[in-house]
């Protein structure tokens, strides 16, 4: 007779979220290839436009160019393949955003380019009533506007998709960090400060932590329990307590206002980015806490999520500064953890690992099909699998990188990477 014997992938299920990490994102690239053939066709196109500043003597006397301060990724490539058609673009010496006023350009004699949308270069979104959308070939991908000054002179925009239907992230810039240092250096502090602020807390030991645990959390966290006489309610074979909802809405929510913060700080659009923060997180949220609740019911397993004040608090002073990667809550486990542990943090890293997918699938739909929804639930998945799986408490990552090292470093690379990659590179 012969024996089945599992499949070593079946054996070793982890492996499948490696899998997922390697082979989403090659699936997702090919739905973005950008069509040089379409962008060739548009070249031509505006060849009838640009007529008048290849025949000048000196380009300079004919046009102005001006780059937005906040190009870079894929902009930067489809842009750049538009300049090399033309090479009055390597003769007139283009001008940042942040070096000329709109009146200076809506008074100007000479033909303005603008290079970036409104996210993406200021002088575009203050012109931004002056100029339509031109219908062109490869309008999947670069978006072409066009439109006259109050001197009659032409306007053009080049910029990408997203340059007109994201919003700009504006939460550095409006940091109190940002006038000691520049945006990129307020991201980078800021989410420092967010790892030592929780990984300090978690040793802060003796009546100091004491005190701060008990007026802040109201508990220490080493004293944060499972406990089986809780107020609950049952849906079907899945006992929920009530204190567990409430955290979880807490959660959500107070992680929605600190991820705002970190986009668009404290001014505008910041209610508008907020209410769809909290939407976006509260389903995250529900789905993410029902998987991991149905994951413990099948493998028998005791697990509750509950908040964690302090992290609260440091998600929402973080994003003020520019950047937030702490976690308002986490998972507790029953008095089995040490007998379980295995199984424990196997639902951990699948948890991370589904977290981690999830954002890619938003991120990257945003790039083919870019939308603010699909920017803000990508930058919320994103920050979250982040979070996660960061070797310090109370992140699950800790116990991930005491289960499996080698996996949780590679997972830690590979999320990291698409984390910094996806929401300030591309």
């Amino acid at each position: 007779m012969r024996i089945y014997k599992k499949p070593y992938i079946l054996k070793k299920p982890y492996i499948l979220g490696i899998v997922f990490i390697l082979v989403l994102p090659l699936a997702f690239a090919q739905s973005f290839i950008i069509d040089f053939d379409k962008i060739d066709q548009t070249a031509q196109i505006l060849e009838d436009d640009f007529s008048d500043i290849e025949a000048a003597d000196d380009p300079n006397d004919a046009a102005m160019v001006i780059e937005g301060s906040n190009l870079n990724g894929i902009e930067t490539i489809l842009i750049g393949y538009i300049k090399q058609r033309y090479p009055f673009f390597q003769e007139i010496a283009p001008v940042s955003d942040e070096e000329v006023n709109v009146d200076e350009i809506m008074n100007s004699g000479k033909i303005i380019i603008l290079l970036g949308g409104p996210i993406q270069n200021k002088i575009t979104g203050l012109t931004r009533d002056k100029v339509t959308e031109k219908d062109h070939p490869s309008k999947d991908f670069l978006s072409i506007y066009e439109g006259s000054n109050n001197a009659g002179s032409d306007i053009f925009v080049l910029s990408d998709r997203r340059g007109y239907e994201n919003i700009p992230r504006l939460g550095p810039g409006r940091s109190p960090l940002s006038r000691f240092m520049p945006p990129a250096a307020v991201i980078a502090t800021a989410s420092f400060l967010s790892i030592l602020l929780a990984s300090l807390w978690s040793k802060i030991s003796g009546p100091i932590r004491v005190v701060l645990a008990r007026v802040i959390a109201g508990w220490r966290k080493k004293r944060a329990k499972v406990e089986s006489e809780a107020r609950s309610f049952n849906i079907g074979r899945y006992n929920m307590k009530y204190r567990e909802i409430l955290a979880i809405l807490f959660g959500a929510v107070a992680y929605a206002i600190g991820v705002t913060f970190a986009v668009t700080g404290l001014g505008i659009p910041l209610l508008q980015v907020l209410k769809i923060n909290i939407i976006g997180a509260l389903v995250f949220f529900i789905v993410r806490e029902g998987g991991r609740i149905f994951m413990s019911h099948l493998m028998d397993l005791h697990t509750e999520y509950v908040i964690w004040f302090p992290g609260a608090i440091f998600a929402l002073f973080t994003g003020y500064l520019g950047n937030t990667l702490n976690t308002p809550g986490f998972v507790v486990e029953h008095k089995d953890k040490e007998i379980k542990f295995n199984k424990y943090t196997f639902i951990k890293y699948i948890i991370i690992i589904g977290t981690f997918i999830v954002s890619l699938v938003f991120l990257i739909t945003n790039i083919i099909k870019p939308s603010i929804n699909m920017q803000l639930f990508g930058i919320i998945a994103s920050t979250y699998a982040a979070i996660e799986i960061l070797p310090f408490k109370p992140c699950p990552g800790k116990d991930v990188f005491k289960w499996k090292p080698v996996l949780a470093i590679i997972t830690l690379i590979v999320v990291f990477s698409s984390y910094v990659f996806f929401n300030f590179v591309a």
